[in-house]
C-alpha cells in the first residue's frame, strides 16, 4: 500500500497494543461520543483484541493487517485504541489524523436510513404486553408518551423517588422529583452518563404504575430480548414513533428536543432552559392527548403520521 509507505515516519517507537482495564474504562467513560458499556460487547471486542492485536507493535504493516482484515469489527475496537492512545497522549495527533483516515469504520450501505415504524405491530405490542407482562408494559408506556430511551425508563422505575427533593443545576433552584399538574407529571431524572436524561414526560394516569412497580431492576437488554423473542415492537422504535408524532403536534421542535432530553442537539443556556421547560409544560398535554388517542386507535395515528400538522384546538 503506497498510503503505508508514506506513514513510516509516523509511528512512535514501542507503542504497544494491551488490554487492560484502563482501556475499559475509556471504552465505559472516557470514549467521545457513544461510549460502551454492554458486558456482552465488551467481552466481543475484548476476544477480537487479544486474538489479533494483543501485544503487538503499531506499525503501518499492522494498519494494513486491520484494514484487510475480513472480520470489519476489528477495524472498530482498533480505532478505539487509536483513540486512547491519543487520549492518554501516546502518539502525535498526526499519527491519529492519518491512522484514522486510512482505518475505515465498520462499512454501512450507504443509504438513507428509513425508519417504518409498523403501526400494527406497535397495536399488537402493546395489546401483548399489557395482558402479559405488566412491567414492560409500563416501560413502554413511558417511552412512548415521553420519547425517552429504554435505558432512561429502566432507571426511571429502579430508582423512582417521587417525593425526593433536588437540586436542578440549569434551574438554579429546588424541586421535588415528581411535579404533577392537572393532566400530567413530569419527572427528574437528571441523569448525566453518555446520554444524559432530564426531564420525564407522561400523563398522570401513569402515577399508580409508577408506584408500583418503583424500585424494580431490571437489566435493559433483558427487555429487548423479550420483545425479540416474542416479535414485539423494539424498545428503540418508540422514540422514533414519538417523535415522528411529537413532530405533528408540538409547534417548535427544540420544545420536542427538551422533551425527549436530545440536549446533544440543544445547546442551552439558564434562560433557555427554563424557556423550554414552560414551553413543553404548556405544549405537552396536546401531545399527550395525541398519543393517547392513538393507543386506542390506529389508524388516528396512521392519519396523524400522514397529516402535515394537528390544529391547536383539534
Amino acid at each position: 500500500r503506497e498510503d503505508v509507505k508514506k506513514a513510516i515516519g509516523l509511528f512512535p517507537a514501542n507503542i504497544e497494543f494491551r488490554w487492560d482495564s484502563d482501556f475499559e474504562n475509556f471504552l465505559a467513560k472516557e470514549k467521545r461520543r457513544k461510549k460502551i458499556r454492554r458486558q456482552d460487547t465488551i467481552e466481543y471486542y475484548k476476544k477480537l483484541f487479544k486474538e489479533n492485536l494483543e501485544g503487538k507493535q503499531l506499525t503501518p504493516e499492522l494498519v494494513d493487517f486491520v484494514v484487510k482484515h475480513r472480520n470489519k469489527w476489528l477495524r472498530n475496537i482498533f480505532r478505539h485504541y487509536i483513540q486512547y492512545l491519543y487520549h492518554k497522549r501516546k502518539i502525535p495527533i498526526e499519527t491519529y489524523g492519518w491512522v484514522m483516515e486510512v482505518v475505515p469504520s465498520r462499512s454501512y450501505e450507504n443509504k438513507v436510513r428509513i425508519f417504518k415504524i409498523d403501526l400494527d405491530l406497535f397495536k399488537k405490542t402493546m395489546d401483548f404486553l399489557r395482558g402479559r407482562h405488566e412491567l414492560y408494559y409500563l416501560y413502554y408506556l413511558v417511552m412512548y408518551y415521553s420519547g425517552i430511551r429504554l435505558e432512561h425508563v429502566v432507571k426511571l422505575v429502579e430508582t423512582y423517588s417521587p417525593d425526593e427533593i433536588v437540586y436542578v443545576e440549569m434551574m438554579d433552584d429546588y424541586s421535588a422529583r415528581l411535579v404533577c399538574f392537572d393532566e400530567f407529571c413530569r419527572y427528574y431524572l437528571g441523569y448525566r452518563g453518555g446520554k444524559p436524561c432530564d426531564w420525564v414526560y407522561f400523563p398522570k394516569e401513569l402515577v399508580e404504575l409508577l408506584e408500583r412497580y418503583g424500585g424494580t431492576k431490571r437489566d435493559r437488554s433483558k427487555v429487548s430480548d423479550y420483545a425479540r423473542y416474542h416479535d414485539l415492537l423494539r424498545p428503540k422504535y418508540l422514540r422514533k414513533l414519538h417523535w415522528q408524532l411529537g413532530k405533528k403536534v408540538v409547534r417548535d421542535k427544540d420544545v420536542l428536543r427538551f422533551i425527549q432530553s436530545r440536549f446533544g442537539e440543544l445547546k442551552i443556556s439558564e434562560e433557555r432552559y427554563a424557556d423550554l421547560l414552560s414551553d413543553a409544560d404548556e405544549e405537552y398535554p396536546r401531545l399527550a392527548e395525541a398519543l393517547r388517542r392513538g393507543l386506542e386507535d390506529t389508524e388516528y395515528l396512521k392519519h396523524l403520521l400522514l397529516n402535515k400538522r394537528v390544529k391547536k384546538n383539534q
